[in-house]
């Protein structure tokens, strides 16, 4: 059972004198800020996550929003559990994190060489045609010339999604994580690929999921972690248009 104060994990979270919620680096994590001085340490973990089921879903009309919406929807839920990978550093062992329940998202929008930029707070409290009709609203104006990075503060805690996927085939890849971000969810093409179910081959359409993240900040264990929740959730894609169709 998990203690007051703590969110996820082993992490305690605290108030600082601003009332934001921040999580002060354990001895262990100071450790692998000496050894990787002055480096960062970026690293990446990547999960295949099975959307099948959510293309199924937009084709026969019953969730008809964009695959990234649903994506969105799912790192937004399952970041407020993982307020760390959230994180903006102040400092070199503070890193201020959204608070307990809450969850910003957000990421680049392009069109040909116009980009702009789209931010959802408090996004895991928002159900899917909320998050459709903002992305839809931000696509318009990044059509119009008229994309902008909005008012949002850059280092205001929260995940950047990219869905780098929407330009081409990309299967993987990796980038830059802003100097003040802990991590950073790249989201592949999704293609049609091979997979074995009990036994048998099928043809199922996978997408690649790229976590990068800032390993003074955590230890591989939470990437893998918020991964294997982030893939659960894209994989029942009813249970989770039903979640956020609830009042």
């Amino acid at each position: 059972m998990r203690k007051e104060g703590e969110i996820e994990m082993r992490r305690v979270y605290s108030k600082d004198e601003r009332g934001r919620t921040y999580y002060e680096l354990d001895e262990a994590q100071r450790k692998l800020i000496d050894i990787y001085r002055p480096e960062r340490p970026i690293c990446n973990t990547t999960f295949v996550i099975d959307m099948t089921e959510i293309d199924s879903l937009r084709k026969e009309g019953k969730a008809p929003f964009s695959l990234y919406s649903f994506i969105l929807k799912a790192a937004a839920d399952t970041l407020a559990n993982f307020p760390i990978l959230g994180g903006r550093w102040e400092g070199k062992d503070k890193i201020i994190c959204s608070p307990q329940g809450e969850a910003d998202i957000g990421g680049p929008i392009q069109v040909g060489d116009t980009i702009g930029f789209f931010w959802i707070e408090r996004a895991n409290q928002r159900n899917l045609p909320e998050i459709s009709e903002i992305l839809m609203r931000n696509l318009s104006e990044a059509r119009s010339g008229r994309a902008g990075w909005g008012d949002r503060s850059v280092k205001k805690p929260g995940m950047v999604v990219s869905n780098v996927g929407t330009i081409g085939e990309v299967d993987w890849g990796s980038g830059p994580v802003a100097s003040f971000s802990t991590s950073i969810l790249g989201i592949c093409a999704v293609m049609e690929k091979t997979k074995v179910i009990e036994g048998q081959i099928q043809i199922r359409k996978l997408m690649n999921a790229v976590l990068l993240w800032d390993h003074r900040a955590m230890m591989a264990n939470t990437s893998v972690e918020f991964l294997t929740e982030f893939k659960r959730r894209l994989e029942n894609p009813l249970l989770l248009w039903e979640e956020s169709s609830r009042p």
